[in-house]
């Protein structure tokens, strides 16, 4: 992937193999395959991780990176993936917009996304909502564009969110009459957007989806400090969760994620959220802030924290009775202290449980012989 022609950023590490631009990893699988094989080998790899549940933004007709499809057609993939109940990952659905206009046909296209999963109540596939793109805003106008989905009772997700954008809902909100959910896509959400959420009462309202972006930098690991604030959203009760945004910038593997976020260093070891004084790639001693939180808070942000993104808290992100049946048996005990901070990114499912069925079991694993 690395090598190919279109690669927008070659850098491969050395010791890991990972390689920054991930999206052309995907445009790989695309090769001489059929859209619905290409479905089931990320599926399968999702599976393979640890996966059980995504949030979906793909569709739009751009054509690149993470909106490799066409939003009018493809989505026929999956949808034939669902309708011979084959789907392995459940997903909860965010719908661009794109360059659509006028506003009524965005509209019209996610009442039909909707239409043609079935029911509201479904648990493998269901559209929850608009985003991270919401359309062509210049001319359907960005606060009518929320208004229709508030409207509607659909969560909004705004790319690279900020205090604007609650702003923004806000006002959609208070001419509408009513609340739905702004998640802050990948945001590098602060203090000030943490004070207005506090101050509208919009702690059950907005959520902030802490992407993983900087562990591979796109050319900027080991150099460059990053503030994305998991420990500080944290400590302040914000609905927080992760997001990835695989398939176009970075890794969908949890574990690589969880191993940044927790020990606060990049691909390269540069310590870009650790705190205290690092020197980095280019012999310059940088002060990063200190953003890592537990193992355990790592995991319940990624799992509870990104149920309530999805919109599907009442349904999956804790092991309770009542709860749809989505699990994993791990490698190793992430909570032990056998395990080292450097063995996480190692870890990998060895069964995954997808609404009660079995979706992967590792060949190596004594379990295989016993399913």
């Amino acid at each position: 992937a690395a090598e190919a022609p279109d690669a927008a950023d070659p850098q491969v590490d050395a010791e890991t193999g990972f390689v920054a631009d991930s999206a052309v990893a995907f445009n790989l699988i695309k090769r001489d395959s059929d859209l619905r094989q290409q479905a089931v080998r990320v599926m399968r790899g999702f599976n393979r991780v640890g996966l059980t549940s995504i949030v979906d933004v793909g569709g739009s007709i751009r054509g690149r990176g993470a909106q490799y499809f066409d939003v009018f057609s493809d989505y026929e993939t999956i949808e034939s993936l669902y309708d011979d109940e084959e789907l392995t990952i459940r997903v909860r659905a965010l719908v661009q917009g794109d360059r659509i206009t006028p506003l009524s046909g965005y509209e019209e296209l996610v009442h039909s996304f909707a239409e043609r999963f079935g029911r509201a109540d479904d648990s493998m596939f269901r559209v929850i909502g608009v985003g991270e793109d919401l359309g062509n805003i210049q001319e359907n106008g960005y606060q009518e564009t929320v208004e229709m989905a508030i409207a509607n009772g659909w969560q909004v997700g705004k790319h690279a969110g900020a205090l604007a954008d609650i702003d923004n809902y806000h006002r959609a909100a208070v001419a509408v009459g009513q609340t739905t959910r702004l998640t802050l896509e990948h945001s590098v959400a602060g203090i000030a957007e943490f004070e207005r959420i506090e101050a509208l009462g919009y702690e059950d309202v907005v959520g902030i989806n802490l992407s993983i972006h900087p562990f591979l930098g796109r050319g900027r690991a080991g150099r460059t400090c990053d503030s994305r604030p998991y420990r500080t959203a944290t400590e302040r009760g914000l609905r927080v969760g992760i997001g990835t945004d695989s398939t176009n910038a970075q890794p969908s593997n949890p574990w690589i994620n969880v191993y940044s976020i927790v020990t606060g260093k990049d691909v390269k070891g540069f310590g870009l959220r650790a705190g205290g004084v690092t020197v980095n790639q280019d012999g310059e001693s940088v002060t990063c802030p200190d953003e890592r939180v537990s193992r355990a808070q790592a995991i319940q942000m990624y799992t509870k924290g990104s149920a309530w993104l999805a919109g599907a808290e009442e349904y999956i992100g804790v092991l309770e009775r009542g709860r749809l049946a989505d699990l994993i048996v791990l490698s190793d005990d992430i909570f032990s202290n056998d395990v080292s901070d450097d063995d996480i990114w190692r870890m990998h499912s060895v069964l995954t449980i997808v609404n009660g069925q079995i979706v992967y079991v590792d060949e190596a694993t004594p379990l295989a012989e016993q399913i």
